[in-house]
């Protein structure tokens, strides 16, 4: 057996194949090889492919849910200017500068804010995953300053039913009208003013009511601030995604 491959061996040298042999050999598995690579690199580029077809989804579904809460941040800034504007009218009643012409609801006194970030309880584990550098940074931004709202809401929702509520109760400045109306309007909605606007008005230049107005006023200016970096951000982030999408 060995004398046969010692024959080969001293055929193929003779006839000098064993060089072709071993370049052919060679270029064989180095063409296999080159092969499997490109079809990782093909398997490769369809992944990401698919994973960029998927983020673009997600990019338009962000847009579509942005834009919806740009519109809550806008409708829940105006409602609180309007606390804060009644408040400050209030205040300037409190010093004698009445103002016929302004348009006051006392029963800002008694409303609280209902607004919570929506979009930071739906995308809380998927704005991890997003591989955009830019948009994953303004999304962390967005996320933190609406914890810091949440939290500014939550101090000055706590104010109202601490201090605020108990003093209207306490003072008995609810009006008694307001749960038991003698009529309606045509429409069959109530016309109520919820605070006794006469009795409130004999606690104007009490220590504890202008405190409570003070106070207010601090929260309510915080929150307007808080409201409309919130809002400059979500549009911020619309923008972004919207570039993102053009490259599609």
């Amino acid at each position: 057996m060995i004398g046969f491959f010692r024959r080969i061996r001293k055929k193929l040298a003779d006839d000098n194949k064993f060089l072709k042999y071993s370049r052919y050999a060679i270029g064989e598995i180095f063409l296999v090889v080159i092969g499997i690579l490109i079809a990782l690199q093909i398997n490769n580029w369809n992944e990401h492919r698919k994973l960029l077809l998927n983020e673009q989804d997600f990019y338009k579904k962000l847009v579509i849910d942005f834009t919806n809460e740009s519109g809550f941040l806008k409708y829940w800034t105006g409602f609180i200017k309007e606390h804060h504007d009644a408040n400050y009218v209030i205040s300037n009643k409190t010093k004698g500068k009445f103002n016929n012409d302004s348009v006051i609801s006392y029963n800002y006194l008694q409303y609280t804010v209902g607004y919570r970030p929506k979009i930071n309880q739906i995308y809380q584990e998927s704005f991890n995953h997003i591989s955009d550098k830019n948009i994953r940074d303004l999304m962390t931004q967005y996320r933190l300053r609406g914890d810091f709202m949440n939290s500014a809401i939550e101090e000055y929702n706590d104010y109202k039913t601490e201090f605020t509520r108990p003093f209207l109760e306490r003072n008995g400045l609810y009006n008694y009208d307001f749960e038991f109306p003698n009529d309606q309007n045509p429409d069959g909605i109530q016309k109520f003013i919820l605070i006794n606007i006469d009795k409130l008005e004999e606690h104007y230049n009490s220590d504890e009511f202008k405190s409570i107005l003070v106070s207010l006023r601090l929260h309510l200016s915080d929150l307007i601030r808080r409201f409309q970096i919130m809002d400059e951000l979500n549009n911020e982030l619309i923008m972004a995604l919207e570039n993102e999408i053009k490259k599609e």
